[in-house]
């Protein structure tokens, strides 16, 4: 009977620990995130006083893709939510996720003040295991988790080929360093790293001062350097070739590998052909660059004087 009992206490004693919660229960972490009450209306609308600080004010953070960005605004109930500030995002079916959505949770967990980092840190390791991450949102007083797989975006880029009638997109084109001429090349977003799969560079404009003028043709494309077709990043292959150049041995020379597109516009054609470029020589940088560096201070020289001589030119509005 006293077994009985003492068995009957032990029994109520575990019950009365689970009912006062403290014995660990298991639970879903999304589906609490679901019931948080951030203590906002159904129409709250975010604005810059909301923000934990003025970075990026404009164009928010990279999450996950530079086609979905956002920014972290100030903690609601211990949770520092997301504003979507862009959301360019149709591979992800159901529209889970638009501009002026608050994310507030990743993978069950709510979000902290370093939000956008943790996302993009998890969307890099979902990629290399090929799973998906789960984000929760807000929107108008409604949250939602969804299961949302970044792979589609790798998937999803298409790299046109500009030497067979393929066309780059509305991405800028950018200054080709001192060779006097700007280029587009694909690029997959514009972090660290985007145009690593680039391997061409489409010629959109030529200085008729610079290095290029009179050997560069607007709609000419970059594909190699030294006779050979680029293998890697495009970009990054013809700055270290620049650089090499510079040098005091290399006397200035850049050779080119070149397509050139027929001169008639109906005819898709194109030539490859050898283009020397020749560039300043400036040297090599000092291993403390850009302190104590005779090369930067060149660089510098030289930029200033080309202000001072555009000046006129570079103060339009």
């Amino acid at each position: 009977m006293r077994k009985i009992q003492k068995c009957s206490w032990l029994v109520l004693i575990v019950l009365l620990f689970v009912n006062c919660g403290c014995v660990s229960k298991s639970v879903d972490p999304a589906k609490d995130l679901t019931r948080i009450d951030l203590g906002i209306p159904a129409d709250y609308k975010v604005t810059q006083a909301d923000w934990v600080d003025n970075e990026r004010h404009k164009v928010g953070w990279p999450l996950g893709s530079s086609f979905l960005r956002g920014k972290t605004i100030k903690p609601r109930n211990g949770v520092y939510p997301i504003h979507v500030m862009r959301a360019d995002v149709p591979q992800f079916k159901g529209n889970p996720i638009q501009k002026d959505d608050l994310i507030i949770g990743l993978n069950g967990a709510p979000l902290k003040k370093d939000g956008e980092d943790d996302i993009n840190i998890a969307v890099t390791r979902a990629k290399k295991m090929g799973e998906p991450i789960t984000l929760t949102r807000w929107r108008k007083g409604e949250i939602k988790t969804f299961a949302l797989d970044f792979r589609v975006f790798d998937k999803g880029f298409i790299i046109p080929d500009l030497t067979k009638g393929g066309k780059p997109d509305e991405t800028r084109d950018w200054t080709l360093g001192p060779i006097g001429a700007n280029g587009w090349g694909f690029s997959q977003n514009t972090g660290r790293g985007g145009s690593a799969r680039a391997r061409q560079l489409l010629i959109t404009l030529v200085d008729e001062d610079g290095p290029s003028a009179g050997k560069l043709r607007v709609g000419d494309v970059i594909i190699g350097i030294g006779g050979k077709v680029f293998p890697s990043d495009a970009r990054k292959a013809l700055a270290a070739a620049i650089n090499e150049a510079e040098r005091e041995k290399s006397k200035g020379r850049l050779d080119l590998l070149v397509w050139r597109p027929a001169t008639d516009a109906s005819d898709a054609s194109g030539t490859q052909v050898d283009v020397a470029i020749t560039l300043p020589v400036l040297g090599t940088y000092s291993t403390t660059a850009p302190f104590d560096c005779p090369k930067t201070e060149k660089i510098v020289e030289r930029a200033v004087a080309y202000m001072k001589a555009n000046k006129d030119d570079l103060l339009k509005p």
